[in-house]
């Protein structure tokens, strides 16, 4: 794999503490749907990943 980054956008479309975080994520033209943990002030392992434009760099 090479170094070179990659742009996603995740999304978010509903959330709540009973059910969770539902979005997708959108990277070279594919879409996939997200389910995470309900937002929890961004806390280590217990809250969903913040919305926005994330750059990634692929890694084994």
């Amino acid at each position: 794999m090479s170094g070179a980054t990659t742009e996603l956008t995740l999304e978010r479309f509903c959330s709540s503490q009973q059910m969770g975080t539902f979005g997708t994520i959108t990277v070279g033209g594919a879409t996939v749907y997200t389910l995470e943990p309900p937002w929890r002030g961004n806390a280590p392992r217990v809250s969903c990943i913040p919305s926005g434009r994330y750059r990634c760099v692929p890694r084994r």
